[in-house]
């Protein structure tokens, strides 16, 4: 019975958003509408809270460690030949093909000629836009999530791309959306193509890739329909890795204090996606993990820490980190057995001197008499208290306090 209870807490753990980075970098043609999109896709992270996006014009920031160590998604509103060495442009390649997301909007496909892998990840590159006028988009990919609820056709001002290079293969790229032919005039000048993609989707390696040659307008950005594309591409772009809930470290017999660790402890962590083989460690260091479920993971803090940072989850789908706090001990109390006479905490958190810990039962001061390690379950304490002479035994439960470091922690027991 003792070793189940430090596997009775439950805690609902939120959604962490994604990590996003949205690079308009003009090498080429500027478009008017830059400043509407950061503002379109800030209002969808904030209305959502899907994601939270860091919107730079910097190509510098591509490079392995700040994409590796910051973002989820990276999303370009580019054109021309971006200022970035070849080292950085195989970096960001890297990047989506080991598990990282990529988005791209209108003339992102305009952008890195001289670097075909690119044109290879994004699925095509700019041939021109023989139209700039009304014209009807057709959903083809109703199932998908990114244009489920879509309309099967809408009518938008645009200007309307078509492209080279573009793989119509099924196997490696699935159009979401394309131009109604029928809505245009096919002999105007320019024209080469004879279907005009207008955003698809791809896995690229590990990652995944989407694509629209809509937004050249600001009325786009401010479309409705065009914004919940934007929602569902975000939602689709996003991790699905595990998260740790706000608050969601702590002793595991109560939590508190949230997000604080101490030396020896025995630790819960509560989020989602939290995989059968999910590992945990501490600034690194690899911690034993007694229990795992989906939402909950018990592990024991090695008793000779000094110090904490942050604590990372791993699972095969990627990591999550939260910040801790270090502090000697961390009381908790998960039950209390009774012996004529005496009172039996079972605790964690105590730290190195657990003998140091005092007591009062029903407001009285206690006798600790006996407090230290429990020889069969790692991290937790056994805490013999005798029962105060004048302390109330009327069936009622009383109040049990426990103070070790300047910390009191308490619970409520019938006293025999």
């Amino acid at each position: 019975m003792l070793a189940c209870v430090i596997f009775l807490f439950v805690a609902e753990a939120g959604a962490q958003p994604a990590r996003v980075l949205y690079l308009t970098t003009s090498a080429g043609y500027r478009h008017d509408c830059l400043p509407v999109s950061v503002e379109a896709l800030r209002g969808v992270c904030d209305r959502t809270r899907l994601c939270q996006l860091t919107h730079t014009e910097d190509a510098s920031v591509l490079t392995a460690a700040n994409l590796r160590a910051n973002y989820d998604v990276v999303l370009f509103y580019t054109s021309g030949e971006l200022p970035i060495s070849d080292p950085q442009r195989q970096e960001l390649l890297d990047f989506v093909r080991t598990g990282g997301s990529f988005g791209g909007f209108h003339s992102a496909t305009d952008t890195l000629y001289s670097f075909p892998a690119y044109g290879e990840m994004i699925g095509g590159y700019f041939d021109g836009h023989p139209w700039t006028q009304s014209a009807r988009i057709k959903n083809d990919a109703p199932d998908h999530p990114v244009t489920r609820g879509i309309p099967a056709f809408w009518t938008l001002t645009e200007e309307f791309y078509q492209f080279r290079d573009f793989t119509p293969d099924p196997t490696a790229v699935r159009v979401l959306l394309s131009l109604d032919t029928a809505s245009v005039d096919l002999s105007a000048p320019g024209v080469k193509a004879r279907a005009f993609p207008l955003a698809w989707v791809r896995p690229y390696g590990a990652g995944k890739v989407f694509y629209t040659a809509l937004g050249h307008f600001e009325d786009t950005w401010r479309n409705p329909l065009f914004q919940q594309l934007l929602e569902e591409a975000i939602a689709w772009l996003s991790p699905a890795r595990p998260v740790i809930a706000p608050q969601g470290i702590g002793n595991a017999a109560s939590l508190m204090p949230a997000n604080t660790v101490s030396p020896g402890s025995l630790i819960s962590i509560f989020g989602r996606g939290l995989a059968p083989d999910a590992r945990v460690t501490l600034d690194g260091v690899p911690l034993p993990v007694l229990y795992v479920s989906a939402t909950q993971i018990n592990a024991l803090v090695p008793p000779g820490i000094t110090s904490a940072s942050q604590l990372e989850v791993w699972t095969p789908a990627g990591v999550d980190r939260l910040p801790v706090r270090f502090a000697g001990v961390t009381p908790g109390i998960f039950a209390v057995t009774t012996v004529p006479g005496a009172l039996t905490l079972w605790t964690t958190g105590l730290g190195a001197r657990p003998e140091s810990a005092t007591a009062r039962v029903a407001g009285l001061p206690a006798e600790v008499l006996y407090a230290s390690l429990h020889p069969e379950f790692p991290g937790l304490y056994q805490v013999n208290v005798a029962i105060p002479a004048g302390a109330p035994r009327n069936g009622m439960a009383q109040l049990v306090e426990l103070a070790i470091g300047g910390v009191t922690v308490s619970t409520r027991s019938v006293l025999p």
